[in-house]
C-alpha cells in the first residue's frame, strides 16, 4: 500500500510534467509562427526555416497506431 507521502510525492511529479510538457508545447507554437513569418516574408534561407517548421510539426503530431486485427 502506498504512505501518503509517497502519493503526494507522485502527485507533484505528475503535475511537474504536465507543466513541462505544456510549456514545451507552447515553445514548439512560438517556433511555428516564426518559422511561417520568415519563410513568408524572407526571400532566402528558406530551406532552413521550412526544416527547422517540419520538424516542429512533426514533433506535435501523434505517432500513428496499427490497428492489430
Amino acid at each position: 500500500m502506498n504512505s501518503p507521502s509517497t502519493s503526494l510525492l507522485s502527485n507533484d511529479e505528475g503535475k511537474h510534467k504536465k507543466v513541462i510538457y505544456y510549456f514545451q508545447v507552447i515553445v514548439i507554437y512560438a517556433i511555428v509562427i516564426t518559422c511561417l513569418l520568415n519563410v513568408s516574408l524572407s526571400n532566402d534561407k528558406d530551406c532552413t526555416w521550412t526544416t527547422l517548421l517540419s520538424a516542429c510539426i512533426g514533433y506535435l503530431l501523434p505517432p500513428p497506431k496499427l490497428k492489430k486485427k
